[in-house]
């Protein structure tokens, strides 16, 4: 029975519509015929149609949720609701961005490698909703981050590099604002084994160090550095700040070997004599500490 009598709603629909041109009576039937039979996307098809014509909006995005919430309806319904949902957004219909984002969500379950549509909820919440944003950005940053390592074809118009990067840097960003400095660090870590190039990843790498030796976390900072060295020995601002850390620690061996690294590839004349004067002031401190066999070997 429901089935007969949304079919003649919609035969209803289609005479107001065409015939009549009675275009708010062949929207409620539509809306009705909906009601009657939620699964089916034709109907659904014609209500946002019908609904674009009419301007009532509100009503569409009822049908078309009452719709979606069905057990076992199609993701296009979804879909619709999302499209209906984003033009109350641009006629800033009240209440409705709460709305768009969970519907956002929703889609972006059931769509894991349609990154476009997680992207979409996180901007909304960055722009509109911050007591969502840090979660949605950090659900953003691991499926793109993981579709990235994994080499995997997405279906969506931005890349998973393109996503990652994106939500670290706002992660960061939102991470500086809540103080937490050890979560931004850890990020940046973690954004600095992406697969991206060699030079991208020492300047994630390089700022994961700067913010480990500003917070007191010298052992990571070091490691970090060499690490920022490993693939780039001409880096001479993170031999600079790895030197200065080594010196603070007390680990003159190692910056003596540093200091002679840099020697070898600096031509700065000035920077030249810095250095000469700084070896000869390691080497003495080695030796007055009793290491003059290590200073040695090292020199």
């Amino acid at each position: 029975e429901p089935v007969r009598q949304a079919a003649l709603r919609t035969r209803e629909a289609g005479i107001r519509q065409d015939r009549v041109e009675d275009l708010e009576g062949a929207f409620a039937a539509a809306v009705v015929a909906l009601r009657e039979v939620p699964l089916r996307e034709a109907f659904a098809e014609r209500v946002v149609t019908l609904a674009g014509a009419t301007g009532d909006l509100a009503t569409a995005e009822e049908a078309l949720s009452a719709a979606a919430d069905h057990p076992h309806a199609p993701i296009g319904h979804l879909e619709k609701l999302a499209a209906i949902q984003r033009r109350q957004v641009e006629e800033e219909a009240e209440g409705i961005r709460p709305r768009l984002f969970a519907t956002l969500m929703r889609l972006a379950a059931l769509k894991p490698k349609d990154l476009d549509v997680l992207y979409e909820a996180a901007a909304l919440a960055v722009e509109s909703l911050p007591e969502q944003a840090t979660a949605t950005l950090e659900s953003l940053y691991e499926r793109a981050s993981g579709l990235w390592r994994g080499g995997a074809e997405v279906s969506g118009e931005r890349g998973p590099d393109v996503l990652a990067t994106w939500a670290a840097e706002q992660l960061v960003g939102r991470y500086d604002a809540d103080e937490k400095a050890s979560e931004a660090i850890e990020l940046l870590m973690d954004a600095s084994r992406l697969p991206m190039a060699p030079n991208d990843a020492a300047t994630w790498r390089r700022e994961a160090a700067r913010r480990a030796a500003e917070a007191g976390e010298a052992t990571t900072a070091i490691e970090l550095y060499r690490d920022v060295l490993r693939s780039n020995e001409e880096d001479v601002e993170a031999m600079k700040a790895l030197g200065d850390l080594l010196d603070a620690a007390g680990r003159r061996a190692e910056l003596l070997t540093l200091r002679h690294q840099e020697l070898a590839k600096v031509e700065s004349p000035e920077r030249r004599v810095e250095l000469r004067l700084d070896i000869a002031r390691i080497v003495t401190e080695i030796e007055r500490t009793g290491g003059r066999m290590e200073a040695l070997r090292a020199n």
